[in-house]
C-alpha cells in the first residue's frame, strides 16, 4: 500500500518495496515506483505510471495520436497495459476512465482505481507530497 494524499501534485515519485514469492517458492524484493505528473496546466499533459525496477508495467496518459495493438488509430486517453512478450507496458488501449474529469484530485482517484492501486487509509504523517 502506498500512502498518497490526493492533494494537487506536480511531479512526484513514490517508492514501495514488496516481497514476492516466485513459482519456485523463492522470495524476491522488488521496488515499485508510482510516477505522477500533473504539473501541466492542461489535463492532456498529465500522466501516471507504475514501474517495476524502472520498467513501466501500467499507466495512463494522453496522446494526440496512437495505435492500439490491432493497429487502429486513436486519439486521447489510453492505458499502457503490460505485454508479457515484451516484459513492459507497451500496448496502448483506449480508456474512458477520464471522461468528464476536470481536476487533479479526480484524475488521481480515477486513474488509481482503474489501475487497481489501493491507497493506505492510515495516515502516518508522511507529507512528502507537498
Amino acid at each position: 500500500m502506498l500512502n498518497i494524499d490526493v492533494a494537487p501534485l506536480v511531479f512526484q515519485i513514490f517508492s514501495h518495496e514488496a516481497t514476492i514469492v516466485d513459482d519456485l517458492n523463492t522470495e524476491h524484493v522488488v521496488t515499485l515506483k508510482l510516477n505522477i505528473n500533473t504539473r501541466a496546466q492542461l489535463m492532456v499533459g498529465w500522466s501516471i505510471a507504475l514501474k517495476l525496477h524502472q520498467i513501466r508495467i501500467d499507466g495512463i496518459d494522453w496522446h494526440s495520436t496512437y495505435s492500439d495493438p490491432d493497429g487502429k488509430k486513436h486519439q486521447g486517453w489510453h492505458r499502457h497495459r503490460f505485454d508479457q512478450r515484451k516484459q513492459r507496458a507497451s500496448e496502448r488501449w483506449p480508456t474512458e476512465v477520464l471522461n468528464e474529469v476536470s481536476d487533479r484530485t479526480q484524475f488521481l482517484i480515477r486513474t488509481l482505481k482503474e489501475m487497481d492501486i489501493s491507497l493506505n487509509a492510515v495516515d502516518h504523517g508522511s507529507y512528502d507530497l507537498f
